[in-house]
Parts: structure tokens; C-alpha cells; sequence
């Protein structure tokens, strides 16, 4: 059998930066289970520290458990999984997705991204309608050139460049 278990931080810092793609899909050779051992296949397995995890089912076919993926996460990218988590159990986990086809950039990471557009691309008479543009223009060449998504503050960003050139808010 293979399992698919999701695991997420949910706790109190989440909007953190440093927790913008926590969020993983896990295809495991056992299935996940809750503090006392209890075997979740398709529930909720708790939190503990902050940490979420959830049985999502098991599949008889590693093709089963990839198509749930698509069906239930839509866009996904695969990663190894010792990237993030070296200490799971060699073997336990067969394949680990992140959902999303891009990367997301968090906040900071986004504007250094930006940094040279948006000193180029905003001015005085930079338009809110100008930076609903470059914004969709940011987001096309980050997917396209790097794999990435940016922050959905980016817009904020521009405006908050925008006014310190003294233009409209």
C-alpha cells in the first residue's frame, strides 16, 4: 500500500516568511498516525509544535496515490524529501511534493527579486493601474525564468515605492 499524508505548519507564527512553503504531500510506504500510534489513513493526525499532519488515503498502485495528488492538489513540484527532513526513516517516504508549480518567494525575497524594476518600472507617475501591470509582468518572468512565484505583497511593495517618489497613494 501507499500513503499519502499532508503536513503543514498551522501554528501562531504562520504568515512568517520563514514559513511560506512548509506546506508538503508525502507518499509513504506507512501511513501516518496520531501521538498515541492510532493509524490516520484519511484524517486528521493533530498538530503538535505547530505542525499539522493529515491522512489524505491509501492507494494499491504509486499511480493512484500520484493521480490523488493532481485531483486533490492540482499543480505540484516534486522534492526530495531529504531537502527538508533528513530525519524520516530511510525508505518511509517514497516521493514528497510541494503544492504549486512555482516556488514562492516570501516577502523580502521577492523585493530583492524586484529590487531593479521596481527602480526603474515605478516613478512619481506610476499608475495604480500601472502596477496592477507590473505586477502580472513580475509574476510571468519569475514563473517563466526562475521558477518562482512572488509574494502577493509585491503590489504593495510597488506602492509603498511609488509614494516614497511622492506620487498619489
Amino acid at each position: 500500500m501507499y500513503y499519502l499524508v499532508k503536513t503543514e505548519y498551522v501554528g501562531i507564527n504562520c504568515g512568517e516568511d520563514r514559513y511560506v512553503d512548509t506546506r508538503r504531500i508525502e507518499i509513504r510506504m506507512s501511513p501516518a498516525c496520531d501521538f498515541d500510534g492510532e493509524v490516520c489513513v484519511d484524517e486528521s493526525c493533530g498538530e503538535i509544535a505547530g505542525w499539522a499532519t493529515r491522512g489524505i488515503g491509501a492507494y494499491q498502485k504509486i499511480e493512484n496515490a500520484r493521480e490523488a495528488i493532481e485531483r486533490i492538489f492540482g499543480d505540484t513540484r516534486q522534492v526530495s524529501y531529504a531537502e527538508y527532513d533528513p530525519s524520516m526513516e530511510a525508505g518511509q517516504v517514497i516521493e514528497a511534493y510541494k503544492p504549486g508549480r512555482f516556488t514562492p518567494l516570501t516577502r523580502q525575497e521577492t523585493e530583492v527579486w524586484a529590487w531593479d524594476g521596481l527602480d526603474i518600472d515605478i516613478t512619481e507617475a506610476t499608475t495604480v493601474e500601472d502596477i496592477a501591470v507590473l505586477v502580472q509582468e513580475y509574476e510571468s518572468a519569475a514563473n517563466t525564468n526562475c521558477g518562482f512565484t512572488l509574494h502577493p505583497e509585491l503590489e504593495i511593495s510597488m506602492k509603498e515605492r511609488q509614494q516614497e517618489l511622492g506620487g498619489d497613494p
